[in-house]
């Protein structure tokens, strides 16, 4: 019966069209913290109020200074000798750390634990914890950890949004984080702001098209995972791989509500459920905790199911097989006592 809903009975997206896609500066999604936001490592009301009034009107907001300076020079660190180190491990070792992009050539995307990333991961949620919580509620789950490295000649993504728009969703927040000055030709983000409201298709009709994202090195973009968004082509030869570090909250299903279908959710899986903005600090001790329970790893198969690409179709090709031989074998067994 799982198998039969997943496959043939996904949530319906809402019918609801982008008549045009707004056209905005993109100065006016930048926020700074304050001096005493900086040194405090946390975002205050003020300026909180305002970076989810843009991501309400926008889908987008960035925030400048996010993560600590020295901190995203060893997190980029970090990522690349884990790239070094998966070019040398084994298939499944690489399967297992790694998660499905679009435009895969020259574009690597890799799972963390929260021990390879600690304090990176703590200095930045912590700096963004008021503006997640004001979106997404206290209890909001982490359903993504991951980094997206992009090298010279990587081509553009299509245009997409990582969720569908449908009854019942609950909101989902994902934050990419620069680990370098991140320049025009390197790839990076672009958005159409305002189509976070509606399920836009194809191109992005904003009357000057997309907005590029370029971050400085610790510099981070929340966005709306309903937006519709994009990586650009990395045509900057002798440029850096553009390394972003990101992570997604989704607020806690309630009720009828449901995590959105469409997101990699690309995450450990001993980390699914388990990780709540309100539990910050994370535990050290190496026990994921209680897992919620809206988020069982059972919710978290029904969510792979309903996604797209060479993994998620392979899998569904075995639970088809394995569901056809097992509705199959008594009709074979009975057949057979009568031959």
């Amino acid at each position: 019966a799982l198998i039969v809903h997943c496959l043939l009975w996904p949530p319906k997206a809402l019918e609801v069209s982008c008549a045009r896609a707004a056209t905005i500066n993109t100065s006016a999604l930048i926020f700074a913290a304050t001096p005493e936001e900086r040194a405090a490592r946390s975002i205050g009301p003020d300026t909180t109020r305002r970076i989810v009034d843009s991501l309400d009107v926008h889908g987008v907001a960035v925030v400048e200074d996010a993560l600590d300076a020295r901190l995203a020079q060893t997190l980029r660190e970090t990522i690349v000798a884990k790239h070094e180190q998966m070019a040398k491990a084994g298939a499944m070792e690489r399967w297992l750390d790694t998660s499905t992009i679009i435009a895969p050539d020259i574009r690597n995307h890799t799972l963390y634990d929260v021990e390879e990333v600690r304090e990176p991961l703590m200095d930045v949620v912590g700096m963004l914890r008021q503006p997640l919580e004001a979106a997404l509620g206290p209890d909001a789950l982490l359903v993504e950890l991951a980094s997206i490295s992009v090298g010279f000649g990587a081509e553009a993504q299509y245009w997409h949004p990582d969720s569908l728009l449908t009854a019942n969703s609950v909101r989902l927040i994902t934050t990419f984080v620069a680990l370098q000055d991140i320049e025009p030709g390197m790839g990076p983000l672009e958005v159409c702001t305002g189509t976070h409201v509606c399920n836009a298709q194809g191109r992005c009709n904003a009357p000057e098209g997309g907005l590029n994202v370029t971050l400085k090195a610790g510099s981070a973009a929340l966005m709306q995972s309903t937006l519709l968004h994009r990586g650009q082509a990395h045509i900057a030869r002798g440029s850096p791989n553009r390394i972003n570090f990101y992570f997604s909250f989704a607020a806690l299903p309630r009720g009828p509500e449901r995590f959105p279908v469409g997101p990699t959710y690309a995450l450990k899986l001993g980390l699914w459920g388990h990780k709540k903005l309100s539990g910050l600090p994370w535990a050290t001790d190496g026990a994921p905790g209680e897992a919620a329970q809206e988020s069982t790893l059972m919710g978290l198969l029904y969510l792979k199911l309903q996604d797209t690409g060479p993994l998620a179709d392979g899998v569904k090709t075995v639970l088809m097989c394995i569901a056809a031989a097992v509705a199959v074998e008594p009709i074979v067994q009975f057949v057979k006592r009568w031959i």
